[in-house]
C-alpha cells in the first residue's frame, strides 16, 4: 500500500507542474460548459419549464458538475496504455515488482485528484459567477458524494484500462478506442442526463456500468437521491460494478499478455 501511495503522490505532483495545461483546460471547460448549460436551458423552456423532471437551474448545475468532473474522471478517455503497448514500453512496467493494473491505477488516482483540486473546484467557482449553484448543506450528503466520487474514479479507470487493452489485438486502434470512449461518454450521462433518454434507452443503461461513473454521483450532490436506503443502494451498485470491471480488466490483461510480442532492444 505504501508503494501505491508513493506512486499516486508522484503522479499528483507530476500533473501539478503542468500549470499552462491546467489553465487551458480550465478555460476551455468553462467556455463549453456555459454553452452546454444554455442549450439545456433553451430545451427546458421549449418543453414548458421542466425537462424530464429537471428545471432550468438544475440543468445549469448539471452542466457545471459534469464539466467539473472531466479532468477527474478523464471522461474523454486516455490512450497512454495503448501507446505503451504499441511501442513496447509496457515491458518496463512488466519488470517492476508490482502489478501493472495496480500501479497504473494508483498513478491515475493521483492524476484524478489533481484534476479535481486544480480544475474541478475552480471550474465550479467560475460557474457560480454565471449561474446559481445551490450546494447541499448536509454533511451526510457530502460524505456519500465523496465516497461515490472515489468509486466513480476507480470505475472510470477500470473502463479505460479495458478499452486500452484492445491494443493487444488491433494494430490501428485509435479510431476504435475513440469510438468506445465517445459511446461511454453518452451512456455515462455526461452529454445530457440519462433521464432525458427514451424509456427503452434508460432501461438499457440501467444494465450497464456507465451511469455509475457520472450520473449516479450527480444524483447525490444534486439532491435527487436523499433517502439513506437509496444512497446505500447507489453505493452498493457502484461497488458491485467496480468488482465486475476489475475482474474484466484482469481477464483482458491476462489474455493480452498471451498475445504480446515485443521486438528490438
Amino acid at each position: 500500500m505504501r508503494t501505491l501511495a508513493v506512486i499516486a503522490g508522484k503522479s499528483f505532483r507530476r500533473y501539478v507542474t503542468y500549470r499552462a495545461a491546467t489553465l487551458a483546460g480550465l478555460a476551455t471547460n468553462l467556455f463549453f460548459g456555459i454553452i452546454r448549460a444554455y442549450l439545456l436551458v433553451a430545451a427546458t423552456r421549449y418543453a414548458g419549464g421542466t425537462l424530464a423532471g429537471y428545471t432550468a437551474p438544475q440543468l445549469m448545475a448539471y452542466a457545471a458538475w459534469t464539466q467539473a468532473l472531466i479532468g477527474f474522471l478523464l471522461i474523454f478517455g486516455t490512450w497512454d496504455l495503448m501507446l505503451a503497448i504499441n511501442s513496447g514500453e509496457i515491458t518496463a512496467d512488466l519488470c517492476r515488482p508490482i502489478s501493472v493494473f495496480r500501479s497504473w491505477q494508483a498513478a491515475d488516482l493521483g492524476r484524478a485528484f489533481q484534476g479535481l483540486i486544480f480544475r474541478g473546484i475552480p471550474l465550479l467557482a467560475g460557474y457560480s459567477l454565471f449561474f446559481p449553484l445551490s450546494l447541499p448543506r448536509s454533511v451526510l450528503t457530502w460524505a456519500f458524494f465523496a465516497v461515490s466520487l472515489v468509486l466513480a474514479a476507480l470505475l472510470s479507470f477500470a473502463w479505460r484500462f479495458i478499452v486500452n487493452c484492445l491494443a493487444f489485438w488491433t494494430l490501428q486502434n485509435r479510431g476504435l478506442i475513440g469510438m468506445l470512449f465517445t459511446l461511454g461518454m453518452l451512456l455515462m450521462g455526461f452529454i445530457v442526463p440519462l433521464d432525458l433518454f427514451p424509456p427503452w434507452a434508460r432501461h438499457l443503461t440501467g444494465w450497464l456500468p456507465f451511469p455509475h461513473m457520472v450520473q449516479m454521483p450527480l444524483q447525490i450532490i444534486m439532491g435527487r437521491v436523499t433517502a439513506l436506503p437509496a444512497l446505500l443502494s447507489l453505493l452498493a451498485g457502484q461497488a458491485a460494478w467496480l468488482l465486475a470491471l476489475w475482474v474484466a480488466a484482469w481477464a483482458a490483461w491476462r489474455a493480452g499478455m498471451r498475445k504480446l510480442v515485443v521486438q528490438g532492444g
